[in-house]
């Protein structure tokens, strides 16, 4: 076990922190923690979150499987969607289900709405991982209403009227909006019920051409790396080609300046004579 931890660890060492508890760790050290050993189980896997239940590992040991999980559990409980984890988090095989909020403001009203708004999103979260039943659908995330809202446009969310709630399938390009339900409860049941439909996400998000570029890049990535390092192919010989050009025009003068050189020469002769 402690191989394959090791093996996993070194592997995501720049996406997520790894610890080890040493083995001397006292019950009350490991309660810190959330968990506890027993005579049946003497080694623990789990991804640890401040104020969250840990996640234990139950699957095989192998390094394929618990890498495996990690991917899918390298997140928090509730994450804070930004440009550089939107893409990962979105394409990890759950839809998200966004709380999108105005987190720029410095209205004292406002911030403190934001931070019940968050608390209850993470109490909801944190019930749906317990019982297994939710939490096993969604992928929980916050996210700026204003930062986001070119992409957020296309779901008829704008910072005028925050905060909303948004279901999002990324790779299926589906989602669920309605402004009409204010709270949690009452969004997922509607989600449940039908009286909020599913749509088709039609724009891609609204943030102009070089973030489209970079979705449809990423999207049929490794294809696109290699159009990308064909294109560069393509420019470095086309510029290797022209530099070759130009050395044989540089050579083409000399060699007319050098025989016009000699016919000089030889016409100069030729009269002296």
């Amino acid at each position: 076990t402690l191989q394959v931890f090791g093996q996993v660890a070194r592997k995501m060492q720049d996406r997520a922190s790894f610890a080890m508890l040493h083995p001397s760790s006292s019950k009350e050290e490991l309660e810190k923690f959330g968990l506890s050993l027993s005579d049946t189980k003497s080694t623990i896997l789990a991804k640890i979150e401040k104020d969250t239940d840990p996640v234990l590992y139950e699957g095989g040991v192998s390094s394929v499987d618990f890498l495996e999980w990690v991917k899918q559990n390298n997140m928090a409980l509730v994450t804070d969607l930004q440009r550089r984890n939107f893409r990962t988090v979105a394409h990890l095989g759950k839809p998200l289900f966004i709380g999108v909020l105005d987190a720029t403001s410095n209205d004292e009203k406002v911030m403190a709405s934001n931070e019940e708004f968050i608390a209850r999103l993470r109490q909801t979260a944190k019930q749906f991982a317990a019982t297994g039943s939710d939490g096993d659908v969604y992928k929980f995330a916050i996210m700026d209403g204003k930062k986001w809202s070119n992409f957020l446009n296309q779901f008829s969310i704008t910072p005028k009227n925050l905060p909303q709630f948004l279901v999002l399938d990324a790779p299926k390009r589906r989602f669920y909006q309605n402004s009409t339900f204010t709270s949690i409860e009452s969004f997922m049941e509607g989600i449940k019920d039908g009286t909020i439909v599913e749509q088709e996400q039609v724009s891609n998000s609204g943030g102009g051409f070089l973030e489209m570029f970079h979705g449809s890049f990423v999207k049929y990535m490794p294809f696109s790396l290699l159009g990308v390092v064909l294109i560069f192919c393509l420019i470095l010989y086309c510029a290797l080609a022209e530099d070759e050009d130009e050395l044989r025009y540089q050579e083409e003068i000399l060699r007319l300046q050098e025989e016009r050189r000699r016919n000089l020469t030889k016409t100069k002769t030729v009269k002296e004579d």
